[in-house]
């Protein structure tokens, strides 16, 4: 049995104008979509560096910001120095201690810590976080880093 058509194909000009209005649309929402979503955080100036290594363990992040406020776990524990001469606040070391030992022991086996520390920051509060990593048992204590903009410019190692 036969069933009548009445559609033809169609022959005629497919009009541009419409994809092109489609594609000129998801190009903007691609370019700015950065700029769309709400940044959480803070910023840190990491310093640069090249011959970058990767732990392989569980890791454990501490974040210590311009103005010497510490995070760990997302959430501001406070100044790492009581004034400016650099006294380290004990309190904060040992509530941080705390944290970071609650942490380990959920973790299985070996842990690292990393330190995001601004470049700004004196030596004696990268001491103290590395100090602090040793006594509750971490493996390694990376100091974060933002890769060089010319990797290909480092002078290999003599030995």
């Amino acid at each position: 049995m036969r069933f009548p058509r009445n559609h033809k194909i169609f022959k005629g000009q497919l009009d541009p104008a419409s994809y092109v209005g489609v594609f000129f649309i998801l190009l903007v929402i691609l370019l700015f979509h950065s700029d769309l979503v709400n940044k959480t955080g803070v910023e840190i100036n990491l310093p640069v560096g090249t011959g970058l290594v990767a732990g392989t363990n569980e890791t454990l992040v501490v974040a210590l910001v311009d103005n010497g406020d510490i995070y760990f776990d997302n959430q501001k524990l406070g100044s790492l120095f009581l004034d400016d001469s650099g006294t380290v606040n004990k309190a904060l070391v040992s509530d941080l201690k705390v944290r970071i030992q609650k942490e380990a022991q959920d973790l299985e086996g070996q842990w690292n810590m990393d330190i995001q520390a601004d470049k700004s920051q004196p030596i004696e509060a990268l001491i103290e976080l590395r100090e602090v990593a040793r006594e509750l048992g971490a493996g390694r204590v990376f100091l974060q880093m933002k890769p060089s903009d010319f990797p290909g410019m480092v002078q290999p190692r003599s030995q």
